[in-house]
């Protein structure tokens, strides 16, 4: 069976990453990361700008969704190596059970 890039290029589109394509060459990537890091208090205004005067519900609790991950982390999940605490499994076979055994 093909796949959807076989798929996209015999229906002559061009689906997803060029193959070959490089990565992002890390000089440009520390660039881009430096002039974040000079406005990252105008960034955290911004974020709580948004968080508590914007417009629409959906932003303001994604901004503040963000703003709260950042600080305080974001809560461990039951995958998480650090959690400490019983997982439940249920498994759904889909097989009719008799329990008249």
């Amino acid at each position: 069976m093909a796949g959807t890039r076989e798929i996209a290029q015999k229906n002559g589109l061009k689906g997803g990453r060029p193959i070959g394509s490089k990565n992002t060459p890390t000089e440009i990537r520390e660039q881009i990361l430096g002039i974040f890091q000079a406005r990252a208090q105008d960034i955290a205004n911004e974020m709580a700008n948004i968080a508590f005067n914007g417009k629409f519900e959906p932003t303001r609790l994604a901004a503040l969704d963000k703003i709260l991950d950042r600080l305080i982390g974001k809560p461990l999940q039951p995958t998480d190596a650090r959690f400490q605490g019983d997982i439940s499994l249920t498994v759904f076979t889909g097989v009719p059970r008799n329990d008249d055994e």
